[in-house]
């Protein structure tokens, strides 16, 4: 016979299985009657926790749960395969396995409640994950970290990522120095996962916030943001339709590397030269045959900064404290040959960005 789970409990009595995990994990937020029926429910269904203190007295678990998130593809990735590694290697240093899995694998469980079950000390939440599993992990008495992207709806839960604004800032402050006054920013703005989250790529941390980096730059210098005139989803759409533009940008800032690769197939398609006509960057440089072979100026991210910082935050931080961690990694510029100086030098003021601060 299968063992009781949460999700029977909150089914039989009519509750959210978050209200249900509360009230057994004995965490706040929860009446007393409900605790009460709750409570009382689980006993008559014969509901077992699995939590650390009642395994094993003085046992130490020396196991940390690695949740993928919905836009974690595969470990083959080239983002999120060596991301993997280097937590891996993080929580190997300090004494510690990792327990990958993903809430798509159990998707009628509290995540929180298999990694109880599976001996974790706690969870690093990777990429994108649904309001399911950020509720379980915020319900939970483990230790919880997101890394590479956070949740605003859920403030307790602490977060490492990459410095994506200033990293963001700083490549189109490159591109503004070296005359360019036209300019366009592109992602990927598919839904999240293949069932049509609502959450969007544009919506994810990182990019939202390394669009608001070349918001800011763009602003302070008085340049000119050339947009679509609809909400392509797809990077392909956005630069075939920016790149037809009467107006067409001189340079384009992708919001990732993989982006920057389909931008410049489209420009090259359309007869579009890379540098010589479009000065083209991107983000993360992760890939080194992708950017050899576009020659990509792009922004470096520290995933081994960000893998120990995460580890390292949540083995050693207070579980009693009250704010909230947030750190975030700097990010390095790399420059390349895909940047040059607008197509003509004679229309484009040739007037320097001062070093401004964000």
């Amino acid at each position: 016979m299968d063992p009781v789970k949460i999700i029977d409990l909150a089914a039989r009595l009519g509750l959210d299985k978050s209200t249900v995990s509360r009230a057994l994990n004995n965490r706040p937020g929860v009446a007393p009657e409900t605790r009460e029926k709750i409570t009382r429910m689980a006993q008559e269904m014969g509901y077992r926790p699995n939590v650390h203190g009642q395994q094993l007295r003085g046992w130490k678990s020396t196991t940390l749960g690695l949740v993928l998130g919905g836009n974690v593809p595969h470990l083959s990735s080239l983002f999120f395969g060596p991301f993997t590694l280097k937590l891996y290697g993080a929580a190997a240093e300090r004494g510690y396995d990792l327990l990958i899995l993903s809430h798509e694998h159990h998707p009628d469980e509290s995540i929180a409640d298999v990694l109880v079950r599976r001996g974790a000390f706690g969870g690093i939440l990777l990429g994108w994950q649904s309001d399911d599993v950020l509720a379980a992990m915020s319900d939970s008495p483990l230790p919880c970290i997101q890394v590479d992207n956070y949740a605003a709806d859920f403030p307790t839960l602490d977060y490492v990522c990459s410095d994506n604004r200033t990293g963001a800032y700083e490549i189109t402050r490159h591109l503004l120095d070296q005359g360019h006054r036209r300019l366009a920013y592109i992602a990927d703005r598919r839904p999240v996962d293949e069932q049509g989250e609502v959450a969007m790529m544009m919506g994810l941390s990182p990019f939202r916030e390394r669009y608001e980096g070349f918001q800011q730059v763009v602003t302070e210098a008085g340049a000119q943001e050339i947009v679509c005139d609809d909400n392509p989803q797809l990077p392909e759409e956005s630069a075939r339709q920016l790149l037809s533009r009467p107006n067409a940008p001189t340079a384009i800032v992708a919001a990732s590397d993989g982006v920057a690769a389909s931008v410049s197939q489209v420009a090259q398609s359309m007869g579009r030269q890379v540098p010589r006509d479009l000065s083209l960057t991107g983000f993360d440089d992760v890939d080194p045959h992708l950017v050899e072979k576009l020659k990509l100026t792009t922004v470096r991210v520290d995933q081994l900064a960000q893998a120990h910082a995460a580890v390292g935050s949540l083995l050693d931080s207070d579980a009693e404290r009250d704010e909230r961690i947030e750190c975030r990694i700097p990010t390095e510029l790399i420059v390349r040959g895909s940047t040059a100086p607008p197509p003509d030098p004679a229309a484009v003021p040739k007037q320097r960005l001062s070093a401004a601060t964000n």
